[in-house]
């Protein structure tokens, strides 16, 4: 229940930040928008199941839970890279895009390739609510957090560097924002799953979607 928690208000910061698009008419805000609302598709097999288990006593198959989690991480780091790369290096954009289209669209070939041929090559379902990765797989996860985290913190700090309160406090914003998503991450991959660390954990992914939010769209009353 806390998975369709986090994956609710995931969408729902994701589809609030692109509408801002249309108002403001910033084409990063698509791709940072999309950014978050495609990194939490690695929840939404659970959240989905839950639900069906709920309505229907009967979750997801294998196939689909492994293909809802894993066929979307490399279009949100790509997402991101994409946005980070117009917000804090314009010049370098071209060159940073290119090299990590090259990396997920590798990926993704990669996934297709065996999901048609053999599923199991990439993760097995243990339970109702969580699969294990194989090692390629969890590699390119671990590479894309890592990578996210590092940019995230690399774009948080030049905001907090800014003159301008409002956009110095939105950094504030956006570094807890990708340290609470990192640690959450970190802590569902490493932690044992018990009653406490699934809402622990669950918890610290929904703060870090809030934070997000507030960190590209902070509100006027808070920066008073």
């Amino acid at each position: 229940s806390f998975s369709l928690i986090f994956v609710i208000i995931s969408l729902l910061v994701g589809i609030k930040i692109l509408s801002k698009y249309f108002s403001l008419r910033h084409k990063e805000l698509i791709t940072v928008g999309l950014t978050w609302i495609f990194m939490s598709t690695v929840w939404w097999s659970a959240s989905i199941s839950f639900l069906l288990i709920t309505l229907f006593d009967s979750g997801l198959d294998t196939f689909l839970y492994l293909f809802i989690g894993n066929i979307f991480v490399a279009v949100a780091l790509w997402c991101w890279i994409y946005s980070f790369s117009i917000l804090t290096y314009p010049k370098s954009k071209k060159l940073i895009v290119i090299i990590y289209s090259v990396l997920c669209i590798f990926y993704e070939i990669l996934l297709i390739y065996f999901f048609i041929v053999d599923p199991s090559a990439i993760g097995t379902l243990q339970g109702k609510f969580y699969y294990q990765p194989k090692l390629w797989t969890m590699a390119f996860q671990i590479f894309a957090i890592i990578t996210t985290f590092i940019t995230g913190v690399i774009f948080s700090k030049n905001s907090m560097a800014s003159d301008d309160p409002r956009i110095k406090l939105k950094g504030k914003f956006l570094l807890i924002a990708f340290f609470s998503f990192t640690i959450g991450g970190a802590l569902d991959a490493l932690l044992p799953f018990t009653p406490f660390t699934l809402v622990l954990v669950r918890l610290i992914l929904i703060s870090s979607a809030i934070e997000y939010y507030l960190g590209f769209l902070l509100p006027k009353r808070f920066s008073r």
